[in-house]
C-alpha cells in the first residue's frame, strides 16, 4: 500500500488508474471468496442447500426480514432432505436429531469433561 501511496504522490499514477487497480483488486477478492465457498475443499460442502445461501447471508437476511423463514426452511427441507446448509460458515439446518449429533459432533456427560 506504501508505495501505490508514493507513486500517487509522485504524479505517477492518476486517481483512474489508482481506482482501476483498487476495483480489481476487490472483484478478485470476491471471485476468490465465492469460488472458495462452492468449491468441494470448503468444511461444509457435503451438505446440500441453494447457491444464494452457501455465498452470502443475505439470503438468510432476506427470509427471515420477509418474516417466511419458516416457510422457506420448510420447502428447503423438503427439496435437500434432512440437512440444509442455510449459511456460508454457519452451522446447518436440521430436522432428525441423528442428523444434529452427525454435524455438530455429540455432547460429552460429565465425566467426559476435562478437569
Amino acid at each position: 500500500l506504501l508505495p501505490l501511496c508514493y507513486l500517487v504522490y509522485k504524479g505517477n499514477w492518476t486517481p483512474g488508474v489508482v481506482t482501476s487497480v483498487y476495483a480489481t483488486y476487490v472483484a478478485s477478492l470476491c471471485v476468490s471468496v465465492v469460488s472458495y465457498r462452492l468449491t468441494p475443499v470448503h468444511p461444509l460442502a457435503e451438505y446440500p442447500g441453494p447457491i444464494m445461501f452457501k455465498i452470502t447471508k443475505l439470503a438468510g437476511v432476506w427470509a427471515s426480514w420477509s418474516g417466511r423463514q419458516h416457510l422457506i426452511l420448510k420447502s428447503l427441507h423438503d427439496k435437500y432432505g434432512p440437512v440444509v446448509r442455510i449459511g456460508m460458515n454457519d452451522p446447518q439446518s436440521c430436522v432428525l436429531s441423528n442428523e444434529i449429533n452427525r454435524s455438530y459432533g455429540k455432547a460429552l456427560t460429565k465425566s467426559q469433561l476435562p478437569m
